[in-house]
């Protein structure tokens, strides 16, 4: 369920942190998720702990779904963020989320420090070139990756973070966030 302006006052928020990750041939890492109601596939990444910064969320994130230590990870800014709303483990929740453009030169990944629950949804691990994502028939979230990851892939890395639809119309308008 989504919907386009969710009060925050309403609903329990869970921040999350999303990788735009990168290898060198420009392919995102996508992982795909499969639930009892509905299969898709999305960017590596999580809910970020109380103690945390977006930052040591996203690493730690890599390091749980991917096996990437630090030295395999080349954070840069954050690109885009946007909220939905979302059932987690029976509770309709606000996810905000921030996604992080990645780069990294490794290609072995390694699922051994994944959570309980990681296990139990993560179904695989694929790396898409942009075409392949403008092609697919498959179900990516948010909807409008391609588009918004276009761009990125040009060199036209936003200057101030956007807003993105998270919801299922990837047609949906963007705004800049902040000042």
């Amino acid at each position: 369920m989504t919907l386009s302006s969710p009060s925050s006052n309403t609903f329990p928020i869970r921040r999350n942190v999303r990788l735009v990750l990168l290898n060198e041939c420009d392919e995102l890492l996508l992982m795909k998720i499969e639930l009892p109601d509905r299969s898709f596939w999305c960017t590596i990444g999580g809910g970020i702990e109380p103690n945390e910064t977006p930052e040591q969320a996203a690493r730690r994130e890599a390091r749980e779904e991917i096996g990437f230590n630090e030295a395999a990870l080349n954070l840069g800014p954050t690109i885009w963020e946007g909220e939905h709303l979302l059932e987690r483990n029976g509770v309709l929740m606000l996810h905000r989320e921030q996604f992080i453009l990645a780069r990294t030169r490794s290609q072995q990944l390694c699922t051994a420090d994944m959570t309980e629950e990681e296990k139990t949804v993560v179904k695989a691990f694929r790396w898409w070139s942009l075409s392949e994502l403008k092609s697919s028939s498959e179900f990516i979230v948010p909807p409008s990756l391609a588009r918004h990851l276009e761009p990125v892939l040009a060199n036209q890395i936003p200057l101030q973070v956007l807003a993105i639809a998270l919801g299922d119309n990837p047609d949906e308008t963007q705004a800049v966030i902040g000042a």
